[in-house]
């Protein structure tokens, strides 16, 4: 049995141990703890199906198949927390794990490149259907350039607590931190699997990929915390 075969079992392994506990809801953000949203209850089916097909039948096209599919769900995925400015070491994780697995595949059968070209853009095409082409925020009035944090506030339709966000919360903190905070509202369709509006996402302006994520109404007392921490991220 080669290595790579082996690496890829072990792989798919972590893969299924890291959707389980996002479905469970042990994740860190909007888009990965789900509470009873399909996202992470269907990569842990996934990837408990594909690891019972390997310990039982070994090396077959259907489960590697099955990993470039998921490499390519992945990509998406990420895309949309890397344009959001979110950042979750699960997200990431599982993302690296299925780019892996599709590697470990087309090490394990040359012929799984040609299959890894048929299925990688149906499974990209299949999740933006699904969550949506990943958006950059776009420049709003009001926007700062050059701010040294960024608050992107995802919202949706007849939500009052967006209203007492716009309306009570953010006024007195955008005037405390004046050009140093860039707001930008977006659709929470932006970020899949949004479970609670309003989700805030605090992040420095100067690339670094921390910050905090916020799911609900926070204190403004929570938000001016967060605020000052991100303005101190190297």
């Amino acid at each position: 049995m080669s290595r790579a075969w082996t690496a890829f079992r072990v792989v798919l392994a972590f893969q299924a141990l890291l959707a389980a506990w996002a479905a469970l809801g042990g994740a860190g953000c909007g888009a990965c703890r789900t509470s009873g949203a399909w996202i992470a209850p269907a990569g842990f089916a996934l990837y408990a199906a594909m690891l019972a097909a390997a310990l039982a039948h070994g090396p077959s096209a259907l489960l590697f198949g099955g990993a470039f599919f998921a490499a390519g769900v992945h990509a998406v995925l990420a895309a949309h927390l890397w344009t959001a400015g979110a950042f979750c070491g699960l997200c990431v994780s599982t993302a690296v794990g299925a780019g892996l697995l599709a590697g470990l595949a087309l090490a394990c059968e040359r012929g799984n490149l040609s299959r890894a070209a048929a299925i990688l853009p149906w499974a990209v095409l299949a999740a933006v259907a699904a969550v949506g082409w990943p958006r950059p925020a776009s420049a709003l009035p009001g926007d700062v350039e050059g701010a040294g944090v960024r608050l992107t506030v995802f919202t949706q339709p007849d939500c009052p607590y967006c209203d007492r966000l716009r309306d009570e919360v953010l006024p007195p903190i955008e005037k405390e931190f004046g050009p140093r905070l860039r707001v930008s509202w977006r659709p929470a369709a932006d970020l899949p699997a949004i479970r609670r509006t309003p989700t805030l996402v605090v992040s420095a302006e100067r690339g670094a990929r921390g910050g905090r994520v916020f799911e609900g109404l926070p204190a403004a007392s929570e938000l001016r915390e967060a605020i000052r921490a991100a303005e101190v991220l190297p």
